[in-house]
């Protein structure tokens, strides 16, 4: 099958493809971004990239503290360590209470914190001069879900194949511009910014769909300790205080989307391996073999599941290929399953709307509708009724949401909403309906809790009205990562030497996926 035929079936078993998985594939190995898809990142729409213990700490750190921050050094004020301390204490409750931080963490990472907190100044102090950026035109979103599900023409077909999902460390909107700044924070010092560059990139091409102009920058510490922010986009001149580089990468929107529709091709259809080839020498990206023994395979974590996934039939012995056919048969029920949790990932047209919102809490909305019904059980009244559901919380007076119903949209909130705490009163000639939404795990504070004290600061408070709600799911990976594991397992351990218990249980394991080749047939 050839990949255009392929990506025609993209309306009846939809995938999101995380940025990061993306940008693994465009910047080192093709092969390596699709076991990452399968085993890591298919899953989780919600969840960001995992990462090590201590990035994620000044991840959420950063993300908890740079509301209160921003409009702090809008407002004029320069002593940055007194404004991080005043915004850690204006939340440490709520984080405390609600997230999954503590006061301890704060004092841990609060130098390196500080750090990248001393390179967003300096970057504010450039958006404030050259951008206009001002306290009652700037709204920042951290953290905030980004996703890109391309829409199918009847004419044309998808002219427009990326079908990502991310999670952008910080995104600055200039609300009366249309101006767009996004900001990655490089949190390990490892030397692998091509791959940032790209997932920088990816974001880029969807914002351009609702930004007037968007500008990308990553932000890192030095090993020795210096502040360097990296502008993918234009030279920024010097800016006091900090390293500033201008990095021109050139358009990586073709190979971007190349990727991202070459990895959709590799889980779902057959044959892609060799258009994977030929797409890489046509676009220059990558797919390593790992039977060579050479770098940068031989330290690859996926190696050996690498060298028996892509191999020919011809490479493996007789029980090797059974055990593989075995294994596509269980991804491809798997992978149905997810599809049809994207399918209905968010519901449009089963949509609602309120006038606006507020918070009665760091971690419930409130919602208010007027409704012109005569009758409490009109239809205009029993849309509001979804039961015990999980939704999305959209702005229409938010930029990133301009363009809902063409595929790029970026919910403000998702939480739990329930028939029971929604309200019915009668006003004159209408009904006024109030309804509630939860957060549903202390997972999402770092989602949750940035709205909230965007909200207590007062700027811009038009984005909490117009407010839409859709009901949705949340695609999880729990079989499939199961799955992947067992293969994993299998594939590992046959090749060492083992003890006796741990030998029986993958044995029994290799058995029982057998035993499914007839099952499923």
């Amino acid at each position: 099958m050839d990949l255009s035929r392929c990506l025609e079936g993209f309306s009846q078993r939809p995938l999101l493809i995380p940025a990061k998985t993306i940008a693994l594939g465009a910047s080192f190995c093709v092969k390596k971004a699709f076991l990452s898809l399968m085993v890591d990142g298919a899953p989780s729409s919600h969840v960001p990239y995992s990462q090590p213990f201590h990035a994620q700490r000044v991840h959420d750190l950063l993300s908890y503290l740079l509301p209160h921050i921003t409009y702090t050094l809008l407002d004029g004020r320069q002593d940055l360590k007194g404004a991080v301390d005043e915004a850690w204490a204006s939340m440490r409750d709520a984080v405390e209470q609600y997230g999954n931080l503590t006061a301890s963490d704060y004092e841990k990472y609060r130098d390196t914190v500080l750090g990248f907190l001393q390179i967003y100044a300096a970057l504010l102090r450039w958006l404030q001069r050259y951008k206009g950026f001002s306290p009652d035109n700037t709204l920042v979103y951290t953290e905030r879900m980004l996703v890109s599900m391309p829409q199918k023409s009847l004419l044309e077909g998808y002219t427009d194949f990326l079908p990502m999902v991310g999670i952008p460390d910080v995104i600055l909107v200039n609300a009366r511009s249309g101006y767009v700044a996004l900001i990655d924070w490089k949190t390990s010092l490892e030397q692998r910014n091509q791959l940032h560059y790209y997932q920088l990139m990816a974001y880029r091409y969807v914002l351009q769909k609702v930004a007037t102009d968007v500008d990308v920058f990553l932000a890192y510490l030095t090993p020795s300790g210096g502040k360097k922010l990296v502008s993918l986009t234009r030279p920024l001149g010097d800016i006091s205080g900090i390293e500033a580089e201008y990095r021109d990468v050139g358009d990586m929107a073709e190979k971007i989307k190349a990727i991202a529709s070459l990895l959709y091709g590799l889980t779902f259809c057959k044959g892609m391996l060799k258009v994977a080839v030929e797409m890489g020498n046509q676009y220059g990206f990558r797919l390593f073999n790992p039977r060579k023994e050479k770098r940068p395979c031989i330290n690859c974590n996926y190696r050996d599941v690498c060298k028996y996934r892509f191999a020919k039939k011809s490479e493996l012995k007789p029980e090797e290929v059974k055990l593989r056919s075995a294994f596509y048969k269980l991804y491809r029920i798997v992978l149905k399953k997810k599809s049809d949790e994207y399918k209905q990932f968010i519901e449009f047209e089963k949509c609602i709307k309120f006038d606006r919102l507020t918070f009665d809490g760091p971690t419930t909305i409130r919602l208010f509708a007027s409704l012109n019904a005569r009758d409490p059980l009109s239809n205009d009244v029993m849309k509001y009724s979804l039961g015990k559901k999980t939704v999305y919380v959209f702005s229409m007076n938010d930029r990133l949401n301009i363009k809902l119903d063409n595929g790029i949209y970026s919910p403000m909130l998702f939480g739990r909403y329930e028939d029971d705490e929604v309200e019915l009163t009668r006003d004159m000639n209408q009904y006024k309906l109030e309804a509630k939404i939860r957060m549903v795990s202390p997972t999402f504070a770092v989602r949750w809790l940035p709205i909230y004290i965007l909200y207590r600061l007062g700027p811009n408070s038009e984005i909490f009205n117009n407010i839409v709600v859709c009901p949705g799911r949340v695609p999880m990976n729990i079989e499939l990562k199961a799955i992947a594991t067992v293969e994993n397992a299998i594939v590992k351990y046959q090749q060492v030497n083992i003890d006796e218990n741990l030998k029986w249980t993958v044995d029994t394991l290799r058995k029982i996926i057998l035993s499914t080749i007839d099952e499923y047939d």
